[in-house]
């Protein structure tokens, strides 16, 4: 059989609005995907399109196979995950344990698989996380696949480069609501607790989760060796 091969990265926002608020893995995760972010990968430097600001931190992602080798992953096996916040990833500690691996097979004969991975809510947030998918039986990948995904709580990313949460933040949710009848898409910058609304919510999210120059999330430079680590 060919190697496995990834074909794409994506983070959702796992127990929200866009997804019926279901904390389990299900189809309906798709509709969650933040649309408008990427995964940051080894060799780039971390931009606001590898960060969200969900009040849940990261509790969902997914990574669709291409010739995937088992539909059975198990994280101490098949994956190393670390979480932090400078550009030495060697430095980290190990993340939460998920609380759920689960595959989903193509829908057509060729799709890749779609490989569902969940944490509880706000155990990863203000920070970034590192997954590592391994060579492995089960994966059938050749080699190691590295890539990262970050989170600031209520950061609306105002402005590049700066993550710091302030007044800035709180007061642009005031300036761009979204109610019932106009409710924010997926990639709306101001719904920080992804309901589909921005209001007076997001502004105490903002308020309350306010950084500095010392505890702002860092845009890392992920090492480029990642991709080659066991």
């Amino acid at each position: 059989a060919a190697p496995a091969e990834i074909a794409g990265t994506h983070i959702f926002y796992n127990n929200s609005k866009f997804d019926n608020y279901d904390a389990g893995a299900s189809t309906a995760d798709d509709l969650a995907i933040a649309t408008d972010k990427q995964a940051l990968l080894p060799g780039e430097i971390g931009t606001l399109a590898n960060y969200t600001s969900y009040s849940r931190g990261i509790n969902g992602l997914m990574i669709d196979v291409q010739g995937l080798a088992s539909t059975s992953l198990a994280a101490a096996a098949d994956f190393r995950f670390k979480v932090g916040n400078t550009s030495d990833p060697a430095a980290w500690n190990d993340a939460p344990a998920p609380t759920s691996i689960t595959v989903r097979s193509g829908q057509n004969p060729g799709d890749p698989d779609r490989v569902t991975i969940l944490w509880p809510d706000n155990v990863i947030q203000n920070a970034w996380l590192q997954v590592n998918m391994l060579a492995t039986a089960d994966t059938g990948l050749t080699e190691p696949y590295v890539f990262y995904f970050g989170n600031a709580i209520g950061e609306a990313g105002n402005q590049p480069g700066n993550t710091i949460v302030n007044a800035t933040d709180e007061v642009l949710a005031r300036n761009f609501p979204h109610g019932v009848l106009n409710p924010a898409a997926v990639d709306d910058r101001y719904d920080y607790n992804r309901d589909g609304l921005v209001n007076g919510t997001d502004q105490i999210i903002a308020r309350g989760n306010q950084t500095n120059p010392l505890t702002m999330l860092r845009l890392i430079s992920a090492p480029a060796g990642d991709a080659l680590m066991a």
